[in-house]
């Protein structure tokens, strides 16, 4: 009969616990040490002896025992930075649930505006923020906010731009790719979409929705002297139809994966 979890040997645990620590997955939404926790008593004060362990050893810091208001677990994963082990409640900027602090979330986590990977690497709303109607199978990007100058700037992982511009360029092919000119001009196109779709990204919910939502800010006007193809649903409808195969077409995927009559999806 194979040993239970909370039958294994403290110190058979405590390499097993390391494998949960927050770094080795920092886009985790929970942390497992607080699932384990709530499991049993055992576990749970297998689990405050390891993160007591972890305080001395990382942050010199020795935790009263017996204490109904200290709780190991809580102090290691929510008030020390898991990279440098100083101090630190603040949260990494793109993964929520990891306790980081500024310095090491910069060092760790090379971001950029999407302003930035727009003006360096000629990539739209619709190539960054995925899936969507033009790319329906593309995986999102690690993105999160950055809150300056009271506003509020939407960061994205350095390197999921990078790998995402690489696949834009490999399906567009070399001669589209490296034309500065048809570059700029598809994202201004993409933009142009997004209008007749009548969707804006919510970057607080990391999410499109539709232009006119209360919530949203940023509203869409159809105004009588703007082009025609604004002026009904019908219009808009029928220019995102030709304007989706159009780039499936330079992209030599047609479809996207779907129908050039692929529905426009919100959410």
């Amino acid at each position: 009969m194979a040993p239970q979890l909370d039958s294994l040997p403290p110190e058979i645990l405590f390499n097993i616990l390391s494998f949960t620590e927050p770094t080795c997955n920092p886009a985790l939404v929970s942390y497992p040490l607080n699932a384990l926790a709530e499991t049993s008593k055992h576990l749970n004060t297998i689990v405050e002896e390891y993160a007591r362990s972890l305080l001395k050893q990382h942050a010199n810091i020795t935790p009263p025992k017996n204490s109904r208001v200290f709780t190991c677990r809580r102090k290691w994963l929510g008030e020390i930075c898991q990279f440098c082990k100083k101090p630190s409640k603040r949260r990494a900027i793109l993964y929520g649930t990891l306790t980081c602090c500024r310095t090491c979330d910069k060092a760790q986590f090379p971001k950029m505006t999407m302003t930035k990977a727009t003006q360096d690497h000629a990539l739209s709303k619709l190539d960054l923020f995925t899936p969507n109607a033009l790319h329906p199978h593309l995986a999102p990007l690690s993105i999160g906010n950055y809150t300056v100058m009271g506003g509020t700037a939407t960061m994205i992982l350095a390197a999921d731009v990078v790998a995402r511009r690489d696949h834009i360029y490999a399906v567009l092919g070399n001669t589209r790719a490296l034309d500065a000119a048809y570059m700029r001009k598809r994202v201004a196109a993409h933009q142009r979409m997004i209008q007749h779709m009548g969707i804006v990204w919510d970057c607080e919910d990391a999410a499109w929705r539709e232009a006119y939502e209360p919530r949203v800010k940023e509203m869409v006007t159809v105004k009588q002297k703007g082009p025609k193809s604004m002026r009904s649903e019908d219009s808009r409808r029928e220019y995102v139809k030709m304007a989706l195969t159009k780039e499936w077409d330079d992209m030599g995927v047609r479809e996207g994966g779907g129908t050039k009559d692929t529905a426009i999806e919100i959410d």
